[in-house]
């Protein structure tokens, strides 16, 4: 019962960031604000991703899994740090008027890069690396598919998608946190079932 309840808190609690996250960055009063625009929409991709994470492991009581959702966080909040390489310059109005999307925003060759490095450190046997790119796999694509509300999901060669509707947003997050649980879980790919010991170290059974 404490685990529905939990999943159901964080689904409520990722949808009302995802809303006021975006009405925030859309209102008019911010607009002359892109220092506090900016700020908040990186926010928001970082929370977006901590839940999602915490949604895909399903360890809400573990340290250890608030730890590697809060990794998941960063790395979603990292990848605008494309901006700044691209723009060659720490001035937000630089970054922010870019002719095109720059290279980590490029969702097909990035999930590309991260599952091969997934499917290596499968084929080693290294569970931890593979819980690493599950982390950065969720990371980069929550942050990508709140962006394609704006912009569409740029999946080179193939161009730009259309922006996504609202529903298609949500639906997109739920398919991202289902599929990558079932993947956690050895659903797909067949990897040792991870768990938590009770000092927050990772175990294998």
């Amino acid at each position: 019962m404490l685990i529905v309840i939990c999943y159901v808190a964080l689904c409520v609690t990722l949808a009302i960031a995802s809303t006021v996250g975006d009405t925030v960055i859309s209102n008019s009063y911010f607009v002359g604000l892109p220092v506090v625009r900016a700020v908040w929409d990186n926010s928001t991709h970082g929370l977006v991703g901590i839940i999602c994470w915490m949604l895909t492991s399903g360890n809400f009581l573990c340290l250890a899994a608030w730890k590697e959702s809060l990794l998941c966080g960063l790395i979603a909040c990292a990848v605008d740090v494309d901006h700044f390489i691209v723009a060659g310059s720490f001035k937000l109005k630089d970054v922010t008027n870019l002719k095109n999307r720059p290279f980590l925003h490029c969702t097909s060759v990035v999930m590309l890069i991260i599952i091969l490095g997934m499917v290596l450190a499968k084929v080693l046997g290294k569970p931890q690396l593979f819980r690493i790119g599950m982390t950065a796999l969720v990371a980069v694509t929550t942050h990508h598919v709140r962006d394609a509300l704006r912009r569409g999901l740029w999946l080179w060669p193939f161009g730009s998608t259309s922006p996504l509707k609202l529903e298609a947003y949500y639906a997109g997050l739920a398919t991202i946190v289902v599929l990558s649980a079932l993947l956690m879980r050895g659903h797909i790919l067949a990897l040792p079932r991870a768990t938590y010991s009770s000092d927050d170290k990772m175990s294998l059974v």
